[in-house]
């Protein structure tokens, strides 16, 4: 390119159309209230910056020493260039945006320009010696030739136009502080438009001082060269001054640009003084020490420079300013140049900015935290002078104050910078350690700093920790400080967890050379397959990240963490290997291994490697390749994971088994085997996450099998055997699936779900089906589509579809099936219709025969409709509810359309006309529909049906009034829902996408329908109906708005008006919060909820609609409708500016006398309240809040000072002004309801920390607050002082704590304080303490000063036991920490209110009020007080039990033994107490546990099984371990005979009690009890007590009993012994034991089972799942019982086969069972008995029974077998005479009689879908017989 190009393409980019052409403006924004606010240009898009870019670096390659006239040419340029984008700025013609456009561009060509490097010239030196010519060279700097003929000649006006800028910005931001001054604060913190061009002229200002470094950094290093320095000293003075004059001003703006302005300003002192000299430094230290100081300067220069100096030194006076310059300072100054002395510069600067009042200043503290930043980042140079590090030395503890101060805070840049801080302190300490500097006061710099680091709180402690670890291997001497540290930093909370996994990492890496192998491991590999004592949920992620870690190291510590790689791994494999052995191991150790080998073989890591590190113990088991999984873990280990009781562990098997980086390698055999045990032993889980999880491993096995097959047959015939290997496996899997472990009848929801979601992948991701062996006939398979689950549906129909199925080509079975379909959809039973209609859509998608296409099907389905519509004319709408509703044909035609909506342009003229005549009719069943959803109370309406008072007719009338309901409104919804899917399918008139005459839907069907649905949903009161319909409305609005017919487009708004209509609303009922209307404005406003200036428009008339002096009823559905759009996550972004508005009406309702609108305000307010802080109500801070809502901080005030009025309190902040006017509404209601919402409000906040506003002074919350301790309402008061938290100055903030002893302390002399005001204070400091640190200092003055307070007679004079317990609640708060209170506490009590409130005074103390409450709390202080002396001091046990003795056999109130009850369950040390008292074998804790006992029986107890006490009783005694009770009550078993007699008949007693006499939980506690007493050891219980138990326990596993009684059962079994001891009970009740067990080994709660599983697996090594457990129970129980009680173990085992409790129907149902009749049948979540029998047969098969059982089952059963053979198999014997044999002959006979022939099957399609209760029951039983022929008889 020749130069004249260059010079052409130059000024066309920076002169002609290149500021317009490639400018990113994209014009004018307007703000929501439609003020234009400015262009929102980002300047310059970023391909002008590239072409500018390279167009100079082609410029840089000019020889400007040889063609001075083409640099002559660029200096022209480049100077007319500035000339230019001066004048911009002074012209007054052009708009305030286009201004700001240019000035961006031009800064950004600027900066682009002195940003280009450009080569150096080389130096022409007349030196005759190389030797010298060379040595000045390597001193001088070569020449900028660009720079000094094309730059510098402009520096002048360069200089000049970033001073205009800066003035520019100047200027117009005075500009806003005047409008701040003169119009309404809230006005102007609220407009967007001014907050938005404030924000541009910072933003612009910012660039210009970015730019202006950049030339400043580049002419210092070519101004002592440079001979026209003196030419820009004007503007450069200007610039100074600009700077200087703003900086000094009071502008609003970040610490960010004062920090750059400060850079700037100490750029051009340097500029001035051509760099650093001693003049300057000496300047700067003046400047810092406060002495008024110039330096010398020359004649000529005296006056400028001077005049920049004195502006200098006069902004420093501002301690944000002094920042700025230090910043500016810092950054140019060498710390390792020794040519200068500037050791005392730094130190003047360090100390005057940490001396600093920094409190809880934002900017101060960001700034000073900068500067400490920079110091630090300089001083850890090594290269950095040692005399500098001598004199900064005095101030490292000052440093480490600050740092330790604030890097807990909430501000994330001071938190970054104080760790940046801690970790060049560390590099620091490290230097002067090592090199052992002079002035080292101390030698361990960093074993001191660790110190400090670990007495802090662990938030701060693991974040200082690992600032240490990150840059010091020194930090390991932190190991010698805290042994425990490992374990510490694996129980670190989430908000320090992944600072505590940086420090395990870094300190385990630095320990591994420094110790041998076994203290390392134990050290940091034990701990984390171990659980640690205070571990919590955190603790796994953190294991799992750490190991991660060390096997894909990073670069740091890559070097060690490999080394440490093979101990890891070796210690993995050795723990593996132990526990195969037989080592018990938990669950979570096991997966942590797993998952270490799992990521192992993810990071490709290679096994055969650490093979050879193994132990030599190991070889048996790690050498045997055939015995292993890829020569790494045991195959018995891999298989064991996979049917483990974890989940997780099962996954970490399956991941290990089936991932593998190449989808084509090949499975083995004995993989095979091993996938077999993993589908046996995970298809059923009713966890959704196992499920999705488990399918994504599916899946990659399904192409894993693909692939490897693929390779198999593409490879030498030597495969063959593994290709019939793979050929077996995929024939087992199939019948898998559908015949033997997947979908049977019977198979709970689980089961299914993952079997069909296994089949689905299967043949979609195989085409070819002939590799499963799939049957011809595949019919049968039709019943998975009555699975009462549509997503089982869905996939049934999909795995159908690609199945060969002869029986659909064939035209008579198609139409039994079509009209069996037909029939299903107009089913009374909802899933019934579902099964209808995804039988139908099958039909038309697999059948070729014209007849079912989906023209035809539609048509078929419309007459259908017409009958229904003609029979609802002919007779009611109540009869064809009850006969054959509707809604199902119309669900069907949903599908149909829905379907087939690609077709239906193809033949438009069909679905037209089809479409002509449905849509009138659906709109005729909608007025048929609405009388009965448009009533008032459409739940019971039954028109036309007469009352009557006999039961069995109201029973009628319930379930005829259910039937007619929900026909109707399951009608209306899929009518209006089918509305709403065809205007968004199908094409619409006058849409530009349709072409002529190629619409389905005209407009005025389309208005015709959205005016329907509009008219539904202002008038539809059944709230299932409107939210139905409103998705169609939904639905239908978001397609009308992108339509592109206006017409269409403008239905949206219209329906808006006339939904605001404010007539409409003041005649639309208020019930049901408004009911449909707020769901009218979410569905049409929800489409364009982006658009904040539409949004904005809407939402701004529905608050003028709430301003409605007049009608309430507006007023209340406003509020309604603003609750609904606040609520709703689509608008929460758009709805977050309108809080204050929204607050202000939600107040307003609050205050009304209307108790309707008072709780529409209150249901806004809810929303409101959730929107603004989160559902846990503590997302955002005081100051965060104000900043984002200014406008809240006045009006908060106000309404607080409204509360106080209203409240009668006195304030002297009463009379102050209001925030909008509205606070001096007089609030006729109860004042302290509306106190107690706005109290709600402000307790919400998060606390704010060290924080602090100049605008919005929190403390003024904190006066107010104090003020209504006064309040009569408690929970006013108790809600205050939890509202004062947020405004305190952090935890350590205990001033407003001594200011309430302080004025309690004044006002008690003269007896002012009301007893209210007094509780109040009470209240709020207890509060204050309970969040205030529990640091020493803050400890001994808050404990000096409440001593001081309570020692005073006022308080030893007040009659009046709540003061007494706010005393106590008080002094409570330091039961953590201060042991000293407590006893003054116990000491003030036990003289004073003892003596007042003594129970001989007050027989009855229900009549004193707050007497019980206060005997509560105090009586937990007392306790609370003697057990902190013992916990302290284990030794003194004795006088512990001593005292607790006394307690427990003196006549102590009620109260107070409840509340030692709780102290011993729920304190902290409550199991330490427990076992030095209780739970002990000494004869005191036998004693102790006597007295227990007693007390408890001897307490008087009114109602037995209610009260709390007795409740606190019972958990006391459960904690007690089974030794103890032997102890006590075996040892002295004659003595206390009768008070076991007592015990035990007490318990039996809470257990037989009715469930309406006692609650569950007592019945609980007490059955846990029983079965630790019974079972847990060898005490003599009487067989009355042991049959009541036994029968219990059976009772209580019934699926129909309560929750929390199933608990009891389970929790009883872990005392049960499953062999031995249970021989001691007689065989009738060991038959119960076992049935209880077994059935709920086999419960729907995942709870049960695992309890169970638990006490299963004790007998065991590993852990096992729900299936695997049951196989163990069932050897245990065949076993254990079958075998040594024959006939009592075979009738048990006959009646728990045969039982019947399978899933009643419809038909089968009672009358009085109304509910039943619209459930999903599914009444097993879990338990499955053709399981159970299977399990049953497995084990039977591989374990023969002896010859000899078989005379047992033609013995007579007694009555009492025959009973137990009833319990068991829930089914009466009708047999004389009964005997196994005849039973299960019976059983036969009435299976043969129930079998349907498979011919009839195959023919009959209705018997395919209706699985009554007598197939089910077949199908079981068919098997149960199959197992009792094969296996016992």
């Amino acid at each position: 390119m020749s130069h004249q190009e260059l010079e052409n393409k130059f000024r066309q980019l920076t002169l002609g159309a290149g500021l317009d052409t490639f400018s990113s403006s994209g014009g004018d924004v307007d703000d929501k209230k439609g003020n234009n606010i400015g262009s929102r240009s980002k300047g310059i898009s970023v391909p002008f910056e590239g072409k500018l870019k390279s167009m100079l670096k082609e410029l840089s390659n000019v020889k400007w020493e040889t063609e001075p006239l083409t640099a002559d040419k660029f200096k022209a340029l480049v100077r007319d260039m500035l000339k230019s984008y001066g004048q911009d700025i002074a012209s007054q013609l052009l708009e305030t945006s286009n201004i700001q456009d240019k000035i961006t561009n031009a800064l950004i060509v600027l900066k682009v320009l002195a940003e280009t490097p450009h080569p150096k010239a080389e130096l022409e030196l007349e030196v005759d010696d190389s030797n010298d010519k060379q040595q000045l060279i390597n001193t001088m700097k070569p020449r900028d030739l660009f720079w000094d003929m094309i730059i510098t000649p402009n520096l002048h006006d360069t200089y000049h136009y970033l001073a205009q800028v800066i003035q520019y910005c100047y200027k117009n931001l005075q500009k806003f502080s005047c409008t701040l001054l003169i119009e309404n604060r809230d006005h102007y913190q609220s407009t967007s438009s001014t907050g938005f061009a404030r924000h541009q002229l910072l933003g612009l200002l910012q660039k210009a001082v970015k730019t202006l470094l950049v030339f400043m950094k580049r002419d210092l290093i070519n101004v002592s060269s440079s001979d026209g320095a003196f030419e820009r000293e004007d503007s450069v003075n200007y610039l100074g001054e600009s700077l200087c004059e703003f900086v000094n001003s009071d502008a609003d703006m970040g610490i960010d640009i004062r920090c750059s302005i400060g850079l700037a300003i100490t750029g051009l002192v340097l500029y001035r003084f051509k760099g650093w000299n001693q003049n300057v430094v000496t300047y700067f230290e003046k400047l810092f020490d406060g002495s008024d100081y110039l330096p010398s300067l020359e004649k000529e220069e005296k006056k400028d420079v001077v005049d920049l100096l004195e502006n200098v030194r006069r902004i420093t006076s501002k301690d944000v300013n002094k920042i700025s310059v230090a910043t500016g300072i810092l950054c140019y100054v060498e710390v390792e140049d020794v040519s200068i002395n500037v050791a005392e510069l730094i130190y003047l600067i360090a100390k005057h900015i940490m001396d600093l009042d920094h409190g809880t200043k934002e900017a101060l503290n960001l700034g000073t935290a900068r500067v400490i930043e920079m110091l630090t980042d300089k001083l850890a140079d090594p290269n950095a002078s040692e005399k500098i590090l001598e004199k900064v030395s005095t101030l490292f503890g000052t440093i480490e104050f600050f740092i330790f101060s604030y890097i807990p805070g909430h501000i994330d840049a001071v938190k970054t910078c104080c760790r940046n801080i801690l970790g060049s302190l560390t590099k620091i300490y490290v230097r002067i350690e090592e090199q052992g500097m002079n002035f080292c006061t101390s030698p361990e710099m960093i074993e001191n700093l660790l110190k400090k680091i670990l007495s802090k709180d662990d938030h701060v402690r693991w974040i200082a920790l690992s600032c240490v670890t990150r840059n010091s291997s020194a930090s390991v001497k932190v190991l010698k400080l805290e042994e425990h540290l490992p374990v510490s930093l694996l129980c670190s909370k989430r908000s320090s967890k992944n600072s505590a996994i940086e420090s395990y990492i870094s300190l385990m890496s630095y320990d591994f050379p420094l110790s041998d192998r076994q203290t390392w491991e134990q050290r940091w590999i034990l701990p984390l397959f171990e659980v640690q004592p205070n571990q919590n949920h955190e603790s796994w992620a953190q294991k799992k990240i750490i190991i991660k870690s060390i096997l894909k190291p990073r670069d740091r510590f890559a070097q060690n963490l490999k080394i440490i790689l093979n101990p890891l791994l070796n210690f993995v494999i050795e723990r593996m290997n132990s526990a195969q052995n037989g080592r018990k191991d938990i669950a979570e150790s096991t997966l942590l291994a797993a998952e270490t080998i799992k990521m192992a073989s993810e990071f490709g890591l290679q096994i055969d490697e650490f093979e050879k590190n193994n132990a030599s113990d190991n070889k048996n088991t790690e050498n045997n390749n055939k015995d292993s999984f890829k020569g790494l873990i045991p195959r018995k280990m891999l298989n064991s994971w996979l049917w483990h009781s974890n989940p997780q562990v099962r996954l970490a098997g399956a991941s290990l088994l089936i991932e593998t980086k190449k989808t084509s390698e090949v499975i083995l055999a004995d993989d095979f085997e091993s996938l077999r045990i993993l589908f046996k032993y995970n298809l059923m889980s009713q966890n959704p996450s196992f499920r999705q999880e488990f399918m994504s491993y599916f899946k990659k096995l399904i192409l894993r099998l693909r692939d490897s097959q693929a390779l198999l047959r593409r490879s030498n015939e030597e495969n063959a055997t593994a290709l019939k290997q793979y050929e077996e496996f995929f024939i087992w899997i199939w019948n898998f699936f559908t015949e033997d472990e997947g979908i049977f009848t019977g198979a709970n929801f689980g089961r299914r779900c993952l079997s069909l979601e296994c089949l689905t992948e299967l043949v979609g991701t195989f085409g070819d089906l002939s590799i499963f062996r799939v049957k011809s006939d595949n019919l049968k398979y039709l019943s998975w589509l009555s699975d009462t689950y549509e997503n089982n549906k869905i996939h049934a129909s999909e795995i159908l579809l690609k199945l060969p199925i002869p029986a659909f080509k064939e035209e008579t079975m198609c139409e039994k099936l079509f009209n069996e379909s037909v029939t299903l959809c107009q089913s009374v039973k909802p899933p019934d219709s579902a099964t209808g209609r995804y039988l139908m859509a099958l039909l038309m998608r697999k059948t070729e025969i014209p007849k079912y296409s989906p023209e035809n099907i539609l048509t078929a389905l419309y007459q259908k409709l017409e009958e229904t519509y003609a029979s609802i004319c002919s007779t009611s709408l109540l009869e064809v509810a009850c006969a054959r509703p509707m809604y199902g044909l119309i669900r069907g035609i949903r599908m149909i359309v829905w379907a087939t909506a690609e077709n239906c342009q193809r033949n438009t003229e069909f679905y037209r006309s089809y479409f002509e005549k449905l849509i009138p009719l659906l709109l005729k069943y909608d007025e048929i529909l609405f009388p009965l959803l448009g009533n008032v109370a459409p739940e019971g309406y039954l028109p036309g049906l007469p009352d009557s008072a006999d039961d069995n007719s109201q029973v009628v009338r319930s379930i005829t009034a259910q039937m007619l309901l929900v026909c109707s409104w399951r009608s209306m919804r899929d009518i209006c829902l089918l509305f709403a899917e065809i205007c968004g399918l199908l094409p619409l008139e006058g849409e530009k996408s349709t072409g002529n005459n190629q619409f389905i839907l005209s407009f005025d069907q389309v208005s015709s329908i959205g005016y329907h649905m509009l008219y539904l949903m202002k008038n539809l009161v059944h709230r299932g109906v409107f939210e139905q319909v409103f998705v169609g409305f939904k639905t239908l609005a978001s397609r009308l708005w992108a339509s592109s017919n206006p017409n269409l487009c403008a239905l949206p708004s219209k329906w808006l008006n006339e939904a605001m209509d404010e007539e409409h609303m003041s005649s639309k009922c208020i019930t049901r919060r408004s009911a449909g209307l707020p769901f009218i404005f979410q569905a049409l406003l929800s489409a364009e909820c982006d658009n904040s200036t539409f949004l904005g428009d809407w939402v701004t008339r529905l608050f003028v609609r709430d301003e409605s002096p007049i009608n309430s009823v507006v007023r209340i559905h406003s509020m309604n409708v603003l609750r609904a759009l606040f609520r709703d996550t689509i608008f929460s972004c758009a709805m977050m500016p309108f809080v204050p508005q929204g607050l202000r009406i939600a107040f307003r309702g609050l205050k009304s006398n209307d108790w309707t609108e008072r709780n529409a305000g209150l249901m806004l307010y809810g929303a409101l309240i959730r929107r603004t802080f989160g559902p846990k109500l503590n997302l955002m801070s005081a100051p965060t809040f104000f900043r984002r809502f200014p406008e809240m901080y006045d009006f908060l005030l106000g309404e607080l000072d409204v509360c106080l009025k209203v409240l009668n309190i006195s304030s002297t902040s009463c009379s102050a002004g209001t925030g909008d006017g509205s606070h001096s509404e007089v609030i006729s209601i109860n004042g302290s309801d509306f106190t107690f919402h706005l109290l709600l409000l402000l307790s919400s906040f998060s606390p704010a920390g060290r924080v602090e506003d100049e605008h919005f002074k929190l403390s003024e919350f904190i006066f107010k607050l104090r003020q209504c301790a006064a309040c009569s309402d408690v929970e006013v008061r108790k809600l205050a002082a939890k509202a004062i938290i947020p405004f305190l100055n952090g935890p350590n903030d205990y001033s407003v704590a001594l200011n309430i002893i302080s004025e309690l302390k004044r006002t008690a002399n003269v007896d002012k304080l009301s007893l209210n005001h007094v509780h109040g204070n009470l209240i709020q400091m207890a509060t204050i303490v309970k969040y205030i640190t529990k640091e020493n200092k803050c400890i001994e003055i808050m404990s000096k000063a409440l001593s001081e307070l309570l020692t005073m007679e006022y308080f030893s004079s007040i009659n009046c036991p709540t003061i007494f317990e706010g005393i106590a609640d008080v002094i409570l708060a330091f039961e953590n920490f201060e042991h000293q209170m407590l006893q003054f506490l116990y000491n003030m009590l036990t003289s004073v209110y003892y003596k007042r409130y003594d129970n001989s005074k007050i027989p009855s103390r229900n009549i004193v009020p707050g007497l019980l409450k206060a005997d509560a709390t105090i009586s937990k202080g007392v306790i609370l007080f003697t057990m902190s002396s013992f916990v302290a001091d284990m030794d003194l046990s004795s006088r512990l039990c001593a005292t607790l003795y006394h307690w427990l056999t003196s006549c102590m109130s009620v109260t107070f033994l409840e509340q030692l009850m709780e102290v011993l369950c729920n304190t902290e040390k409550s199991k330490c107490i427990l076992d030095v008292t209780f739970n002990g074998l000494e004869p005191t804790s036998a004693v102790l546990l006597e007295a227990l006992i007693s007390c408890y029986v001897k307490i008087d107890i009114m109602y037995v099984g209610q009260s709390v006490v007795e409740l606190k009783f019972l958990k006391l005694l459960s904690k007690i371990s089974d030794g103890a009770f032997e102890n006590c009550l075996k040892s002295r078993q004659e003595e206390i005979q009768d008070l076991t007699d007592q015990f035990l008949k007490r318990l039996i007693s809470i257990c037989c009690t009715e469930l309406s006499a006692a609650t569950t939980e007592h019945k609980r506690l007490a059955l846990i009890m029983l079965c630790k007493l019974t079972f847990g050891t060898e005490i003599e219980i009487k067989q009355e007590y042991q049959e009541l138990l036994c029968l219990k326990l059976l009772e209580w596993t019934d699926s129909s009993m309560d929750d929390d009684l199933r608990l009891g059962a389970a929790l009883g079994i872990p005392s049960v012994p499953l062999s031995g001891p249970l021989l001691r009970l007689s065989v009738i009740n060991q038959s119960r034991i076992w049935l209880t067990v077994l059935n709920l080994a086999q419960d729907d709660d995942l709870e049960f089972r695992s309890i169970v599983n638990a006490k299963v697996t004790s007998t065991s090594s590993v852990a096992a799942c729900d299936r695997k457990s049951l196989e163990n129970l069932v050897q245990c129980f065949l076993e254990s019982f079958v075998k040594v009680h024959p006939l009592e173990g075979l009738t048990l085992l006959v009646g728990l086969l045969l039982k019947d409790d399978f899933e009643i129907t419809t038909e089968d149902a009672h009358d009085d069972d109304e509910g039943r009749l619209f459930d999903k049948s599914e009444m097993n979540m879990f338990k499955e008995p053709i399981i159970l029998a299977k399990v049953i047969k497995e084990y039977l098969v591989t374990h023969k029974l002896e010859n000899s059982f078989q005379t047992y089952f033609e013995q007579n059963l007694t009555p009492q077998l025959s009973e137990m053979y009833e319990l068991a198999s829930n089914t009466k014997l009708y047999i004389c005479s009964p005997t196994l044999s005849t039973i299960v002959n019976v059983s036969r006979m009435r299976l043969n009689s129930d079998q349907i022939d498979e011919d009839d099957m195959l023919n009959s399609s209705h018997d395919i879908f209706c699985t009554t209760n007598i197939s089910i029951g077949s199908a079981i039983q068919s098997i149960v017989l199959n197992i009792l022929t094969e296996s016992l008889l």
